[in-house]
């Protein structure tokens, strides 16, 4: 649309109008509407530290509250540089509780000269109270404190509730000195933090509970994230403040990371594995910008893709602009367009949408507030425009077409064609125009509805009159090979027929490069001819790459003819090995294990580096190079070797406490056994032979020592047994559990020894690893059976109730196509979270008995080696995406067959299988069954995550407990406290029962059709029943045995989860006399449909 110009200096879209809403602030920093049905607005005064209200249009001459007079005394509220009054919300129940919650810096000592001692300016959050249009004279409350304010700068301070969890999340900056903050998870600096409302850490945060990074991170590696809102679905986005180049927009998930100070702006996880990108950046090549984040369109009243789309603005250049989001809210559909221009610099500092449905803003330098609201019920007509022929010597005629052009209100249409060529404007609406003189015209078609607002359309066509100069490039020849670094002569002509040959002056080349299936700009323009240019050797180091040369030329007539030739890369293969075999190398910084074949483009300089893992010390690299050094990719292929020598291993030993009274050790006895043959799923052993068991003794010994009789070591760590024993093992007769569980109360069986690790270091850094591990497979369980759940019902309903609709399976494919993809994100996602939290995994695999040894061999052994932590990370994610489909395959067993229904392949790696089936038959068998198979997996998601989150929780307890209380007696009052959560764990009677409910709602029409489940129906629950009489349940006519199969073999895979991202959970669990789960499991791990 055109912009229109305001008097004022604002330019917003036609059918919008830019007003004043408020005048007289002191720099407004910050706006936060009231709860709905409020329709206040409360204004933040940075410098001021007053926050004002907007009332019924009006700015009410007193403020609500004046920071400066709810300080501590002896302290200041800080103002200096970009300190102030930064952030206000207003509680989700603001309506019954009248609690404010407020973002400021607060000096603490006195501020001298008007700013504050080095080290002493802290932001902060307080909550006070409102009575009325005023906070009352309740004290604040804290809610979190010390969030450091280094330089002054980037400070952050947006606070706001989620509106699915009803959380409080703060943004807090890098504090402008100690950039390095922003990767510190000790640190509160550069994060988004995740709050209860009254400050506590919720127990659902990724690090809650850490003994060193702080349980409050939600987010970490951001700069200065000025800004972030939440869509009404929890998606949340946050602008960050780029330094030198870039100003980025950010989704915001849990435990990501964002990159800052290593990257910022765009980049790919090639380039930084364990960061997550931004969906939109915007360069700026070192001039000022200043990204300031909005609101969503979706929240105001205006109309097309406005309501799609999310609005930031830039402080510095004084515009507030426009990014069309898909419906996840996670990619970008559109370039960035502007809303509002011409605000001026230093000017917009928050952007929210009001319940009036117009987007609220301030302008800082102005002391205003204002407001662009869509003020047009018309809509402008679409024009088309179209011509024949378009092309030809003059003098030829043209016929113009408008066939096509519409109107959504049905009004009258006028027409206006500018044939580009000087000529008068014609008003037909489809004319006819002869072209006399040569030249590139282009001619505009203006369709009006006769109405202001929101205006009229324009459609256009190009017309060439003439012969544009053909061109010719002769050096270099078209499929040239290069390398990296290579200078090129470019060298071209151009010849016209009017004018000849033309001037090397009127020649123009440019270079672009091509990645994939994408472009970007090497040389905009260089004239004349002659030329050279050289080929990059550093950056994009993907070898499906090129450059394409584009030589135009102009002649007098203004026509411009152009022709291109491709340069295509010579390339070569690049075998890097170790020697011991199977180690870890890194290529431009990314880990990799060995052996592995790279092909680069040759002469691409490429870092490579050789950490050391556990138990190894670097010696050399076959060509003489440093541990980290660069090397040229060269002409031929060649093999680099990084040679490691064998290094001592240590295993750690507890210090002697000082000797006191006689106090009762416990003997945590560990009996070692052959490994078996590792598979690629998870195989808890449950069989009669020898398995290690755990026993525990109370033993009175005259010192006050604990004394562990087997320290855990790689070859001798409690493995996943039916039960303690190792001749407890359930015979093939055993029935399927019963619909409901007695919980029984948990009473430690001895004085346990504790099972936690010597070192405090690595003690921590396991903390975080494993809590990580446990959420983010959550996390991949919930988008598998989700994404899953959309797709196959697509399929199904195309089958069952709409077979001969045409639209029906394409738009089904869409869907299974996405939903894939959801679920390969998931997996990238859960990759990216564990890679950078689990770092010191590498030296605890080998010697310090967490069970991670045990599962690396297992990876080794399915092909995914793990001799670095990505390697590990990536077999995690891997085994926990097969488990997750797996139980999708036990709610949904033909789902192969329906992807193949939508001609779509099972990817590569999954653990689905190919089941046959065509269809149910007749219509109320087909619905019956339908509606059984798809009410399962809701309920099993949240099921299956109940309990991988208690078990892990109970885990978790456990283990903070063998670490920090070291003293049996103390452990013993621990892991007494840890009861509830283990019993909840142990006990899933209460979990499961929302499952056997699904199955009861919706499961109970289909009774008629169990009893022929043997003769399949084509839904391939006969799979089920399979799989339960191969666990000797046989009565498949009972609803409630179904119920049990289903639960049991939910239970068994929750278990196979929660083993991978814990192995060493039987161990913890031992303590307190208790088996990790169902002694009756199948050796595969859980059903897999027959």
């Amino acid at each position: 649309m055109a912009l229109v110009p305001r008097a004022f200096g604002d330019s917003v879209p036609a059918g919008f109008q830019d007003t004043l809403v408020a005048s007289g602030l002191t720099a407004p920093a910050t706006l936060a509407f009231a709860p709905p049905n409020d329709g206040r607005l409360f204004v933040g005064e940075q410098t001021s530290g007053k926050i004002r209200v907007v009332k019924n249009g009006s700015l009410l001459p007193a403020a609500f509250l004046d920071v400066n007079t709810v300080v501590p005394s002896g302290m200041a509220f800080d103002n200096y540089f970009e300190r102030g009054l930064l952030g206000i919300a207003l509680d989700p129940s603001f309506a019954t509780n009248g609690f404010v919650y407020i973002y400021h810096t607060l000096c603490r000592q006195l501020l001298v000269s008007g700013s504050c001692p080095t080290g002493q300016s802290k932001n902060r959050v307080i909550r006070v109270h409102a009575t009325g249009d005023v906070a009352d004279a309740t004290p604040p409350q804290l809610i979190i404190d010390n969030i450091d304010s280094d330089a002054g700068n980037h400070n952050a301070g947006w606070i706001g509730f989620g509106p699915i969890d009803g959380k409080l999340y703060v943004a807090t900056g890098d504090g402008g000195e100690i950039h390095t903050k922003s990767q510190d998870l000790a640190s509160l600096s550069g994060k988004i933090l995740r709050l209860e409302s009254d400050g506590s850490v919720p127990t659902d945060n990724p690090y809650a509970g850490s003994l060193i990074f702080r349980g409050e991170i939600w987010a970490s590696g951001l700069r200065n994230p000025w800004r972030c809102r939440f869509r009404d679905d929890g998606r949340m986005l946050c602008a960050d403040v780029g330094q030198d180049t870039w100003e980025e927009i950010d989704v915001i998930f849990e435990a990501n990371n964002y990159g800052w100070p290593t990257t910022e702006g765009p980049f790919t996880l090639a380039q930084f594995a364990t960061f997550t990108p931004p969906i939109h950046a915007y360069n700026h090549n070192g001039s000022s910008a200043a990204i300031m984040g909005g609101d969503f369109g979706e929240k105001t009243s205006f109309p097309g893709d406005y309501a799609e789309s999310y609005f930031f603005g830039d402080y510095t250049l004084g515009v507030i602009r426009r990014v069309v989001l898909d419906s996840t809210g996670t990619a970008i559909l559109s370039s960035a367009s502007d809303f509002v221009t011409g605000i001026g610099g230093n000017s917009v500092t928050d952007i929210v949408a009001g319940p009036d449905g117009a987007l609220y803003y301030t302008n800082i330098g102005a002391g205003t507030i204002r407001k662009v609201s869509f003020t047009s019920a018309n809509h402008s007509p679409v024009a088309v425009a179209d011509a024949t022929p378009k092309a030809g010597n003059p003098p030829f005629t043209v016929s113009f077409s408008s066939v096509g052009t519409t109107d959504q209100d049905g009004d009258p249409l006028t027409y206006a064609w500018d044939f580009g060529d000087g000529s008068p404007i014609d008003t037909n609406a489809n004319p006819t125009h002869q072209y006399t003189t040569r030249g590139e015209r282009l001619a505009i078609l203006t369709v009006s509805d006769g109405k202001q607002v929101p205006g009229p359309d324009i459609a256009a066509v190009d017309i060439t009159v003439g012969h544009p100069p053909d061109v010719t490039i002769t050096q270099p020849v078209d499929q040239t090979p290069y390398a990296a670094g290579e200078a090129f002569t470019l060298a071209g002509s151009a010849m016209d027929v009017e004018d000849g040959s033309l001037a090397s002056s009127t020649l123009t080349w440019k270079v672009v490069f091509h990645h994939a299936e994408h472009t970007h700009p090497f040389i905009n323009a260089l004239t004349n001819s002659p030329q050279n240019f050289t080929t990059a050797n550093v950056g994009e180091t993907d070898p499906n790459v090129g450059y394409e040369i584009i030589l135009s030329a102009t002649d007098s007539d203004g026509m411009t003819g152009s022709t291109s030739v491709f340069l295509v890369p010579r390339t070569v293969d690049l075998t890097f090995q170790t020697t011991p075999a199977g180690l870890g190398v890194t290529l431009d910084g990314q880990p990799n294990v060995t052996p592995f074949v790279v092909t680069s483009v040759v002469g691409m300089l490429r870092q490579i580096g050789a950490p050391a893992p556990a138990g190894y010390t670097f010696s050399s690299w076959s060509d003489g190079g440093a541990q980290t050094h660069t090397i040229t990719a060269p002409p031929t292929p060649k093999t680099l070797i990084a040679v490691f020598a064998t290094a001592p291993i240590t295993t750690p030993t507890s210090s002697p406490t000082p000797s006191s009274a006689p106090t009762p050790t416990a003997t945590v006895s560990v009996t070692p056994t052959a490994s078996p043959i590792p598979t690629a799923t998870r195989t808890p052993t449950r069989t009669p032979t020898p398995t290690p068991t755990v026993t525990t003794t109370l033993t009175p010994t005259p010192t006050a020592t604990p004394t562990d009789t087997a320290t855990p070591t790689h070859t001798a760590t409690a493995t996943r047994t039916a039960s303690p024993s190792a001749t407890s093992t359930p015979s093939a007769t055993t029935t399927a559990p019963t619909a409901t569980t007695t919980a029984t109360p948990i009473v430690p069986t001895a004085t346990p020894t504790p099972v936690g690790l010597a070192d405090p270091v690595a003690a921590r850094a396991t903390d975080v690893c494993q809590r990580t591990i446990t959420h983010a497979t959550l996390k991949v369980v919930r988008a598998a059976l989700g994404n899953l759940t959309r797709c196959t019902n697509a399929v199904q309903r195309c089958i069952q109730s709409r077979p001969n609709d045409p639209k029906c399976l394409p738009k089904a494919q869409t869907v299974c196509a996405k939903a894939l993809g959801g679920i390969s994100g998931a997996t990238t996602k859960m990759l990216t979270t564990i890679a950078p939290r689990c770092t010191s995994t590498v030296d605890l695999v080998a010697a310090l008995g967490l069970g991670y040894g045990e599962l690396a061999d297992e990876c080794a052994a399915a092909g995914n080696p793990a001799g670095d932590v990505t390697g590990l990370a990536i077999c995690i994610a891997k085994r926990q995406r097969c488990t997750s489909e797996k139980l999708f395959q036990l709610e949904m067993p033909r789902v192969g067959e329906l992807l193949g229904v939508a001609s779509i392949a099972i990817p590569a790696g999954s653990c689905l299988t190919d089941l046959g089936g065509s269809g149910a038959g007749e219509p109320a068998v087909a619905k019956a069954l339908t509606s059984c198979a798809a009410a399962i997996p809701k309920a099993a998601s949240a099921f299956v995550a109940a309990r991988v989150d208690a078990i892990g929780g109970c885990a978790q307890k456990l283990f903070d407990c063998a670490q920090r209380k070291p003293d049996p007696a103390a452990l013993v009052a621990c892991t007494a406290k840890a009861e509830s959560a283990c019993a909840r764990a142990i006990d899933p009677a209460g979990a499961n029962a929302e499952l056997r409910a699904a199955i009861d709602a919706r499961c109970g029409e289909a009774l008629l059709a169990y009893a022929t489940l043997r003769s399949d129906r084509g839904a391939n629950l006969d799979g089920i029943a399979g799989a339960c009489n191969r666990e000797g349940v046989t009565d498949l006519d009972s609803l409630g045995r179904f119920e049990s199969c289903v639960v049991h073999h939910h239970e068994c895979l929750a278990e196979d989860l929660i083993g991978t991202a814990i192995p060493r959970a039987p161990a913890l669990l031992a303590i307190v006399g208790r088996t990790l789960g169902p002694t009756d499991c199948p050796s595969t791990g859980g059903v897999q449909p027959q």
